[in-house]
Parts: structure tokens; C-alpha cells; sequence
């Protein structure tokens, strides 16, 4: 039966109806262009004509009003959609993810439960759901086992999901299954090659627990997700810790880096400010690091970690007791610090004082206390003690760090020292040797062992020549090689050699000048 007139109340609300789709598609259209604002405007003179659209336009409303990050007006127009359909999935499930955002988790994961119980086999919402319940910083939420169930429903029902392969492949690293994880992460990337999340995952994973690293490559997927997404700090964050500590290392860009993350999100500022005084230490540029890490410490002052590093560059910039100063600030802060003791420790042995010597011991000594099997700080307390004259407990320290490694030329050389001080010449002479194996232009170690050769047989005086030629080369200037070479050539009766070798080693330091030496040269017409 056909409309009488235009103005039959059917053929309005006929008209009505199709205009309103008309004006529903087309909002979804500006939506889809970024344009929320402009589908708002539309969306709020929609007079929709039957339930099922009303539902629609409520929905459009709030994805807008989401879009724009105005969660009130979202939240409001959710809550008329559900208030009309309350067995809608798919309103459930956004409901679901304005709630998340909108920072109620506990009521967003009931929402998702709802919309999963009619559609069991949505990845989406399962792995919506399974991101919710995986994090650890919700205690009250977080269940690792449903977290993993979830994720594996997900994959079952669709193995095309990108964002299911990412969450399997966070799962798989954290149980340690490297390989697997480096996987899944590329799995995801192959299904979605936009998928910055999955990017900045698989460059950490190549950066710190594939072996070989691969920096090169995790750099590239960084530079990749950060064209996608310059406002992701975590992406911002790890390629500026590559620029400053990789092969490629450009300190210029990395603080630029560093500043653009504390930009997109004030809360990350000391971690900016962290690393950008981190790229300026590596660029060797202490002055600007000293500016950097001292404008951290006045905004943390109990990271001793940064306290630290203001020593070190102190100490370079400023000398021994500015560096010391800070130190003991760190040490008020925790006295037993390992960094702090281990730095003090050097410090104190530095100027080769009896009273430094004894500082330096009983910093040492706690930095051990701490970690044993630090190779740095039984180097360190072994040379303390042995220029201390504490050989037996210098020799147990030293014995302690060769048995983690053999070849440690700081071990084997101060071994050296001890066994010729108490008079075990062939023992001196093995541990010189092998110091020079790690380190053969050491100029101490050498003259040291030509002068044991020397004095255990003069036939030796080859090699005591061949190790002192081998130094000099390494080290042309140091007066005490040409002193030693002086004593082997005068043995070999080279005198005028050994006249030269006497010269450049007077010049160097006159307060090696013997008047012995100048006798003996002088007696073969060379003095």
C-alpha cells in the first residue's frame, strides 16, 4: 500500500531514517579521517529512529569524544549505549577499553569479561583482557596464569592477531625462552609491519639477550617505529641509550632523543635527564656531564649511582678533593655502597701514602664485602697491600682473582713483585712472564723481569735485551726502560749504546743520574 501524500507520518519517518543513515555513515567516514570534531558536530543532530541506530550513535559519539582524550563525555554516551543494549559485545567490550583508560581497571576487566561471555572467540577482547590482568603493577588484577590462558585462546581462535603474537612473545621472554620470543616478535611484525610496540620489543630483545647482540639491526627497528610514532617514549628512550652507548654512537642525537621523551611525557625527566648526561660522559664531553648530572642531583640526590659518575668527572675537572668530597656525600648516604668504596679506594692509593695506602685498604676491603668476585677491586686491594708490605694477604687476594683469571696482567705482575721482594726469583720471573703475555709493553713488569734474567744468569741477557727492545717500542719515553737497557747493553760490552740509552734516561729524569754508571761509561771512553 503506497504513501497518500509526502506528508503521511510513515513517509517522514522514512525520510528521517534515511537521512539519518546518510548522517551516521558519513560521521563514521569523518571519524575514520581523524576529523572527530567535525563527526561530533554531526553525530549530535542524528535523531536516530530505532534503537539499534540510537545504540550506533551513542557508540560514535564516545569513540570521538575518545579520540579527542575527553573520557568524561565518552564514558557519559557509553553508559547511554549500554543502558539500551546491556548484551551488546561489542559495546561491552569498548565500554571495556574507555574504563582502562579512563584508569578503572577493576570495573574495565568486568566489562570484558562480559563481552568475551558472548563472544567467546574474539581475539581482540582476549587479549585486551589478558593485558589488564598481565600487569604486574596491578597486584590486585594480576594473574600470570590467566594472563597465559588468555593469550593462548587468542592465538587458537586467530593466528593472523598481531598484538596476540606480541603478548606471547612478552611471555616467552620473560621465562627466559629468548630465541622463541625473538620469534613471536617477528611473527607479529610480519602481520603487521606498522607494529611499533612489537618493533621496540624485538630491538631490546636483540640488544640485551641475543647473542651475538645485534645493535646494527635494533637500531634500524628503532629508527622504523620512531618515523611510525615519534611520541612513544619508550622507543625514544632505547634508541637514544643505543646512540649513546652503541657502535654508532651519536651523542648529539641522543639528547635530542632524551629531551623529545621528557617532552612527550613529564614524568620521564630524570630518566631523560639520565641519559642525556649518560651521551655527554660517552662523548667525552665532562664538562656538559658534570652540568647534566649536577642538575639530576639537585632533583634526586639520594641516587648514588649519580653521585658516582659527579666523582669521576670531578676528579678529571676539578682534582682528587672535589671528587673525594662527593664520595663521602655518597657514603653518608649508604657507607656501604660498592661503587663508592671501590671509587674512594682508588682514590685514596693514588698518591702512594702509607696513611692513603691504609684508606684505601679499608675501602677495598668493604667494596669485596659486596661482591667477591669483582675483578676490579681485587686488582686494586692486591696492589694496595703488596705496596702496603702485606704480601701474604696481597698473595692470597692475587691468587683469588688468577684462579677467575689466569691471565689478569695486574695479578700475574704483582704477583711477580711479591715473589722477588721475599726472594723466590724463579717463581718472579714465571708470573713477569706471563704478565707480559696480556700486557707486553708494560715498561714496570719488563724492566723488572730483564733485571731478574740479569741477576739469575748473566747468559740471559739476550732476553733481557729482547723484552727491553719490546718495551721501548711500546713506551720510547720511560726513563727507567732505558736505565734497564743502559745495564744489559754495559753487559753485552755495548758502551756506547749503553752511553745513549744512560743520556735519555738522565733527560727524562735526572734524579736517575749514578755516578757508579758514569764510571764504568767513562772508564770505556764513553763518559
Amino acid at each position: 500500500m503506497g504513501f497518500r501524500t509526502l506528508a503521511d507520518s510513515g513517509a517522514i519517518r522514512a525520510q528521517r531514517a534515511i537521512q539519518g543513515i546518510a548522517e551516521l555513515t558519513l560521521a563514521q567516514r569523518l571519524y575514520g579521517r581523524g576529523r572527530a570534531s567535525d563527526a561530533l558536530a554531526l553525530l549530535y543532530q542524528v535523531a536516530p529512529v530505532d534503537p539499534d541506530r540510537m545504540v550506533t550513535t551513542h557508540l560514535m559519539r564516545a569513540r570521538c569524544h575518545r579520540l579527542l582524550n575527553d573520557l568524561g563525555p565518552a564514558m557519559r554516551e557509553m553508559e547511554a549505549a549500554i543502558a539500551l543494549a546491556p548484551d551488546n559485545a561489542e559495546t561491552l567490550a569498548y565500554m571495556g577499553r574507555v574504563l582502562h583508560e579512563n584508569g578503572d581497571l577493576t570495573a574495565a576487566v568486568r566489562f570484558y569479561e562480559r563481552a568475551i561471555a558472548h563472544a567467546p572467540g574474539n581475539a581482540r577482547w582476549l587479549i585486551a583482557l589478558a593485558t589488564l590482568v598481565g600487569d604486574r603493577s596491578r597486584p590486585h588484577l594480576f594473574d600470570s596464569a590467566r594472563m597465559r590462558s588468555l593469550c593462548a585462546k587468542a592465538l587458537d581462535a586467530d593466528s593472523t592477531y598481531a598484538s596476540a603474537w606480541e603478548l606471547h612473545g612478552q611471555i616467552l621472554a620473560a621465562d627466559g625462552d629468548h630465541a622463541a620470543a625473538k620469534a613471536a616478535f617477528e611473527r607479529a611484525l610480519a602481520l603487521d609491519s606498522t607494529y611499533t610496540a612489537a618493533m621496540h620489543d624485538l630491538a631490546w630483545l636483540l640488544l640485551h639477550h641475543i647473542r651475538p647482540l645485534d645493535e646494527p639491526r635494533a637500531e634500524r627497528l628503532l629508527r622504523t617505529a620512531l618515523r611510525l610514532d615519534s611520541s612513544d617514549t619508550r622507543i625514544l628512550l632505547l634508541l637514544a641509550q643505543v646512540l649513546t652507548r652503541g657502535p654508532d654512537r651519536d651523542p648529539v642525537l641522543a639528547d635530542r632523543l632524551y629531551r623529545m621523551a621528557n617532552a612527550a611525557d613529564p614524568l620521564q625527566e630524570l630518566r631523560a635527564l639520565a641519559g642525556r648526561a649518560e651521551a655527554a660522559y660517552q662523548a667525552h664531553d665532562d664538562r656538559y656531564a658534570l652540568e647534566l648530572y649536577q642538575e639530576l642531583w639537585s632533583k634526586d640526590s639520594s641516587d648514588i649511582a649519580v653521585g658516582v659518575r659527579m666523582a669521576i668527572l670531578l676528579q678529571r675537572l676539578k682534582g682528587a678533593p672535589a671528587a673525594e668530597a662527593m664520595l663521602h656525600r655518597c657514603l653518608a648516604l649508604d657507607s656501604m655502597h660498592h661503587g663508592v668504596n671501590l671509587n674512594l679506594g682508588i682514590l685514596y692509593l693514588e698518591p702512594g701514602t702509607a696513611l692513603g695506602r691504609k684508606n684505601a685498604i679499608t675501602h677495598l676491603d668493604r667494596a669485596l664485602s659486596t661482591d667477591p668476585r669483582d675483578h676490579f677491586v681485587l686488582e686494586h686491594l692486591g696492589i694496595a697491600l703488596t705496596e702496603d708490605g702485606q704480601f701474604d694477604r696481597a698473595r692470597s687476594i692475587l691468587d683469588r682473582l688468577l684462579r677467575m683469571d689466569p691471565d689478569n696482567y695486574i695479578g700475574n705482575g704483582y704477583l711477580g713483585v711479591i715473589m722477588q721482594r721475599t726472594g723466590h726469583p724463579d717463581i718472579a720471573i714465571r708470573s713477569y712472564e706471563r704478565a707480559l703475555i696480556s700486557s707486553p709493553g708494560d715498561p714496570v713488569i719488563a724492566g723488572s723481569l730483564a733485571e731478574l734474567y740479569l741477576a739469575q744468569d748473566p747468559q740471559r741477557r739476550r732476553e733481557a735485551h729482547a723484552v727491553l727492545l719490546n718495551a721501548l717500542q711500546q713506551a720510547p719515553d720511560d726513563p727507567g726502560l732505558h736505565m734497564n737497557m743502559c745495564a744489559v747493553t754495559m753487559t753485552e760490552g755495548d758502551f756506547p749504546r749503553a752511553a745513549d740509552h744512560y743520556r735519555r734516561a738522565i733527560a727524562l729524569k735526572p734524579a736517575l743520574r749514578s755516578v757508579s754508571v758514569e764510571r764504568k761509561l767513562a772508564k770505556h771512553g764513553q763518559w
